[in-house]
């Protein structure tokens, strides 16, 4: 929520032209009437919002109620498109901001704090540096909101498995750090410009178009190959603590469904690719999320059998072992079979095809219905 004492800024590599407000770092200009010109010179000089609208009541014959409203609304949007940024001034407005916040997720159905965009980026150390603090910035403090009740009950409940709460809250930031800086490493890799947007718990990299599959599924991956390094490492040491905190890096692989953002922009980015193309990451990608799933479901298995003395399990599809699982008195053993691997793939091959043969048969009747 935008208030009228907060300041504004035009971000770096945002600067007002003749020609409108100019956009460097996404090659992009916008038009800007003679009220949004007045406005855009408020915010380059730091002006609050209040200080704006004076301008703006002073240059023209406007009522000051509607324009208290249409700069609200202008900032907003601006905001909203990483064109502006906006800074809390008071700790009241801050204050206020989080009294509205609840009230404002129902109606909205988003999260109503102010976006922040940062400088252009071209190197690692300020990929590193931008990235890591907009991640901490934003999810830290719903993390902390979300994770209290958990830190209770096992605080009451089941003190011992505190730590490992703990562990599963941190990894969670530490993988979304990882998940961006994948991404921000390839925008570096092909020496593109691009910035950190930061949206409440959202955090975005934007570079200009056109996409790149690359890009889009290095976050992703990056993620997910530290989460595969560490269940690794936790199997060969035995540490049950370690194998929950690479679950969360794990999980990245989710972000690559074509449902979500990531995997939306890679499949945009191949539509001009061959057919086999396509269908070849498709399967890649099915596989990679099937083998996610069981290996998050089996992960919690072996959480319970750690958690849960006299524990005696050997899972297996005939003579493919999925995972044995073994807790006494003298210690606890947990393993995952190749037939893990296997499942996976024949889930994400016989998923890939159907997937295909759909979209072929959508394909034929719009071509009879075109007829």
């Amino acid at each position: 929520m935008i208030s009228m004492s907060d300041a504004l800024e035009l971000p770096p590599g945002v600067r007002l032209t003749d020609d409108g407000l100019r956009d460097d770092v996404l090659d992009q200009t916008h038009p800007a009437n003679s009220t949004a010109r007045i406005f855009l010179e408020a915010a380059s000089r730091g002006a609050t919002l209040e200080e704006a609208l004076a301008d703006v009541t002073q240059a023209f014959d406007v009522d000051p109620r509607a324009a208290r409203l249409d700069l609200l609304v202008t900032a907003a949007r601006l905001n909203r498109h990483f064109l502006l940024n906006v800074r809390r001034t008071s700790w009241r407005s801050r204050l206020q901001s989080w009294l509205e916040m609840p009230s404002a997720i129902m109606v909205t159905r988003r999260w109503p704090g102010v976006a922040r965009r940062s400088p252009a980026i071209r190197g690692f150390r300020s990929a590193c540096t931008e990235t890591a603090l907009a991640v901490v910035a934003g999810t830290v403090p719903i993390l902390a909101a979300m994770a209290l009740p958990l830190f209770g009950l096992a605080l009451l409940a089941i003190p011992s498995q505190l730590p490992a709460v703990t562990l599963l809250a941190l990894s969670f930031v530490a993988s979304l750090i990882i998940h961006e800086w994948g991404h921000a490493f390839a925008l570096v890799g092909r020496r593109a410009p691009f910035f950190v947007a930061a949206d409440g718990w959202r955090v975005a990299v934007v570079h200009r178009p056109p996409a790149s599959a690359w890009v889009a599924a290095a976050g992703p991956l990056t993620a997910a190959c530290v989460g595969l390094a560490i269940a690794a490492i936790a199997c060969e040491l035995r540490a049950p603590i370690a194998l929950l905190a690479s679950i969360p890096f794990a999980g990245q692989l989710v972000w690559l469904v074509p449902i979500t953002h990531d995997g939306r922009s890679v499949l945009h980015a191949l539509k001009g690719e061959e057919v086999l193309i396509r269908l070849a990451v498709r399967t890649i990608v099915s596989i990679v999320v099937c083998y996610l799933v069981l290996f998050i479901g089996l992960s919690i298995l072996g959480a319970v059998a750690f958690a849960s003395p006299g524990v005696n399990w050997d899972v297996g599809i005939g003579p493919m072992p999925l995972f044995s699982a073994h807790s006494d008195g003298h210690g606890t053993s947990f393993s995952m079979g190749w037939g893990v691997l296997v499942v996976a793939i024949v889930l994400g091959i016989l998923n890939s095809a159907a997937g295909a043969a759909l979209a072929a048969r959508r394909g034929r009747r719009s071509k009879q219905v075109t007829a």
